[in-house]
Order: structure tokens, then C-alpha cells, then sequence
């Protein structure tokens, strides 16, 4: 019994995410057309966590990370183990960190498809057997998430730590701070502080600068000591594209709200599109949000 179980138990990074605004659309369903457009947006988000991958490449990585997606109704479940065939090859900081870029790049599609996202993430023992699931980690990630009152996916004190106090963490130049995709919020509510995956800043650095077959051959008719221009010039016109649309989304969502509690998520969307905004200077200002 006692090897069956050992062989079971793992230490994993568990991430809870649920959709926002699911009950609220499955309870006014009247037609089938609107179940049916539910279950669509439930599918893409699935699809944007590697829920089921059909290809195998997603399948091996799957493996080699040993990780899991599961989905039930509206929530997403994504657990990656600590000891895994590429954490023995990365090192869990490295593996862990760049696990959450990949939620959080997750994020920002699925908000660019107007689904908006809360979540919480954290470490600790992980079992899994058949159809059976047993995990203190996953029990403190869906309590963040439902403590957490913005769409937002935080993370708990407990990872934050890890990454803070990781030796790994300071292989890094001074120049490139490996936690810099973490954001401090001060609930309105609870007054309590925690880190979120800073989605928007990581979408950003994130953005290609090129567009389409015409913005490539623009940089390959460009002189060599002038194509850095073009690069620059075309990565900061999609930023721009991008935080229009963001922008967009969420004045839409604010002015489609039906009550001032679900009207103050949004403004706290829109002051944190501003409050990133800011770190650019005046090169996205024309982005900024204002309700």
C-alpha cells in the first residue's frame, strides 16, 4: 500500500481557473443556439489550456512535463509536476515560471476572444488515480480564486515565495528580473495584497513586430544598419493594435455590465491597462482606458 501510494503523490504547481460570467449565461439560457455558443466559448478556453491535445507534439510535451489539464463545466485544472523528465532537464524554476508565461499568454487570448478569466495558482501535493483527486495545492488555488475579486490570475504566497527565494533566481542578469511577470493588487475589499501574472505586460513582450508578408518585405528591402527601425516601428504599431483592442473589450464589458459590482471589475481592468501603459512612457499613451 505504502509504494502504490508513493508512487502516486506528487509535489505540483496547481493553477484553478473559472470563467467569468458562466452561471449567469447558463441560467438565462432560453434557445438552443445560446447553449450552444456557451459551449463554444467553454471549448476555446479548453483548447487555450491544452485541454485534450490531438496533436502529438502537445502530447509529448504532456508527458515530458508531466502535466495535466482537466476541465469541468466552467474551470479549467492545469497541475505540472515538480520531477518530470524536462524539470530534471530545466530545473523546476525555470519549468514552473514559464509554465505560468504560457497561462498568462493563455489569458490574453482567451480576453481577446471576450472571455475574461479569474484563477488562482499554487504548490503542493498532488494525487490523481482514475477519476479520483486529491489535492491540498488545488483546494488553496480555487480559495484564491474565489477570494480574489478581479479578473485576475493570482498566485498564492506560498509559490510567490518559491520563486523569491529560488537560487535559480539570481542566475539571472539584473537586467532581466525573471518575477517581473507578477503584479501586486491591494483587494478593494479584503485590503489583502497578492501577486497576479501580469497578462497584459507579458502579451506585450510577447507581440511580433511583424504583420503580414508585406511588413517582411519591407525589412528585407531595408539597408542592414536600418532594419533594426523596422523591427522597432512594426512591433510598436501591433502593440498599439492590441491595446485598442483590449481597450475595446473592456469598455464593451463595462457598459454591457448589469449591476456596479460587476461594472467596478472592469474599471479595475481599465485602471490596470493604464497602470501598464505608464511603464511605456508616452510611446502607447493613445491606448489608455477612460470611463
Amino acid at each position: 500500500m505504502h509504494k502504490f501510494y508513493k508512487s502516486k503523490i506528487t509535489h505540483n504547481m496547481v493553477a484553478f481557473i473559472d470563467i467569468l460570467g458562466f452561471s449567469e449565461r447558463a441560467l438565462g439560457l432560453e434557445k438552443e443556439s445560446d447553449l450552444r455558443r456557451l459551449d463554444a466559448d467553454v471549448a476555446m478556453v479548453q483548447v487555450e489550456f491544452e485541454h485534450r491535445p490531438v496533436h502529438k507534439s502537445p502530447n509529448n510535451v504532456h508527458t515530458s512535463l508531466r502535466k495535466e489539464v482537466l476541465a469541468f463545466s466552467d474551470c479549467i485544472l492545469v497541475s505540472i509536476a515538480g520531477e518530470s523528465p524536462q524539470a530534471h532537464l530545466q530545473g523546476t524554476f525555470d519549468l514552473w515560471l514559464s509554465e505560468l508565461w504560457f497561462i498568462a499568454i493563455a489569458q490574453w487570448n482567451c480576453v481577446c476572444k471576450r472571455i475574461f478569466l479569474r484563477g488562482g495558482v499554487d504548490l503542493g501535493l498532488w494525487y490523481r488515480s482514475g477519476s479520483r483527486l486529491i489535492s491540498p495545492a488545488m483546494v488553496e488555488a480555487y480559495r484564491l480564486e474565489h477570494n480574489v475579486h478581479v479578473p485576475v490570475i493570482a498566485i498564492t504566497d506560498n509559490l510567490y515565495e518559491f520563486f523569491e527565494k529560488s537560487e535559480d533566481r539570481f542566475c539571472y542578469a539584473d537586467t532581466n528580473e525573471p518575477l517581473s511577470i507578477f503584479r501586486e493588487h491591494v483587494d478593494p475589499e479584503t485590503k489583502k495584497k497578492y501577486k497576479f501574472l501580469d497578462y497584459l505586460s507579458v502579451a506585450i513582450s510577447a507581440i511580433d513586430w511583424m504583420k503580414d508578408d508585406n511588413t517582411l518585405q519591407e525589412y528585407k528591402n531595408t539597408p542592414i544598419d536600418m532594419r533594426s527601425l523596422v523591427v522597432t516601428e512594426g512591433w510598436t504599431a501591433n502593440v498599439n493594435e492590441a491595446l485598442r483592442h483590449h481597450r475595446r473589450l473592456i469598455l464593451d464589458a463595462y457598459n454591457n455590465a448589469v449591476n456596479e459590482n460587476i461594472r467596478a471589475k472592469y474599471k479595475w481592468l481599465a485602471e490596470y491597462q493604464n497602470d501598464v501603459i505608464e511603464g511605456y512612457g508616452d510611446l502607447f499613451r493613445e491606448c489608455s482606458v477612460s470611463l
